[in-house]
């Protein structure tokens, strides 16, 4: 396994956190997750109608990857899923 050196402190003005001999990231966990959230948010900030893969109403997102207008929505899809895939199972 890849180690780092030792003593490494976030790159973040203001951050003191020591980093881990095994994290390659400049960045502690805090401030890498605010980094690859906020390069996210470029990709698509552009704001577009879809339409829900669950209950087909439309709904507005910046969001590239969304698919469904609500956690409900969401919950229902991934439940219906589980349901088929137990189906398909019994079935064979």
């Amino acid at each position: 396994m890849r180690t780092y050196s030792e003593g490494r402190v976030c790159a973040e003005p203001d951050c003191t956190t020591v980093l881990s001999v095994y994290n390659p990231s400049p960045r502690c966990a805090l401030h890498q997750r605010q980094a690859v959230l906020v390069h996210f948010h470029r990709l698509g900030s552009a704001e577009v109608e879809r339409h829900c893969h669950q209950c087909g109403e439309p709904f507005v997102t910046a969001n590239p990857r969304r698919k469904y207008c609500s956690a409900r929505c969401r919950s229902h899809a991934f439940a219906a899923r589980e349901k088929a895939m137990r189906r398909a199972r019994h079935a064979a």
